[in-house]
């Protein structure tokens, strides 16, 4: 298996056992939790989903699933394939028109992911996982929709689709919750972490379902994730 650890997690919204492999940065984070994702069904599920206005990293991997500005991925080209973005639900601004209503404009994103993506480009049996911020952050601090994070869950269900909660930025407090997901009540399968994890030290974490958390021992390591210096701080805190 992954070299991880049993965690019990009890502020971390993922219900049942859950397991925890600590990293040194959010970027790490997220390149783990893609190894993760696309490990957890043997590289049958290639594509991954991610959103327009997004920041995941600078990494390569990360990079691929960052749009936030050209210049993030200017001069790096090819990145990493089987990466498809899709509009995020900005109810200020919809992609998809001026005067849609919230709740209109978050089922706009989701038919557009059903109809277009799923029923034109890419089989839903080839997508591993959707990545997603809660709140976007480089994005422009969007608040989506409440309909559309429980209506992407009901469509990742559908699926089996894996969703991947970015709370590298939002997490930890910083919208009045542990993490910004909760103020939609819905559970991701797995939650990339880091920032305020250690007030500024190099720590990063990836929780997830114990059974998604599943790489053969070996496939993914790092030197110095969860190293004393930084929980230390974590203790203090």
């Amino acid at each position: 298996m992954l070299s991880t650890h049993q965690c019990s997690g009890g502020i971390v919204p993922i219900s049942g056992d859950k397991r925890v492999f600590y990293t040194n940065s959010g970027t790490e984070s997220i390149e783990g939790a893609m190894k993760i994702s696309r490990g957890h069904f043997r590289n049958q599920r290639p594509y991954i989903i991610a959103f327009l206005g997004a920041f995941h990293g600078r990494t390569y991997g990360s990079m691929a699933l960052t749009a936030s500005k050209p210049i993030q991925r200017f001069g790096f080209n090819p990145m990493l394939p089987n990466v498809i973005h899709i509009p995020y639900p900005y109810p200020y601004r919809c992609p998809f028109g001026k005067n849609l209503t919230e709740e209109e404009c978050g089922e706009a994103v989701l038919g557009y992911l059903e109809d277009w993506i799923f029923g034109k480009m890419v089989d839903p049996s080839e997508v591993s996982a959707i990545f997603f911020e809660p709140i976007q952050g480089e994005g422009g601090y969007v608040v989506p929709p409440k309909n559309f994070f429980p209506g992407l869950r009901k469509i990742a269900d559908k699926y089996g689709i894996l969703l991947v909660d970015d709370e590298v930025q939002a997490g930890f407090g910083r919208t009045g919750k542990w993490f910004a997901i909760e103020h939609w009540g819905v559970e991701p399968d797995i939650i990339t972490m880091a920032k305020a994890i250690a007030a500024g030290l190099p720590l990063g974490a990836i929780v997830g379902r114990a059974n998604i958390m599943d790489l053969p021992k070996g496939s993914h390591a790092n030197t110095f994730g969860g190293n004393p210096v930084a929980w230390q701080q974590v203790l203090r805190s």
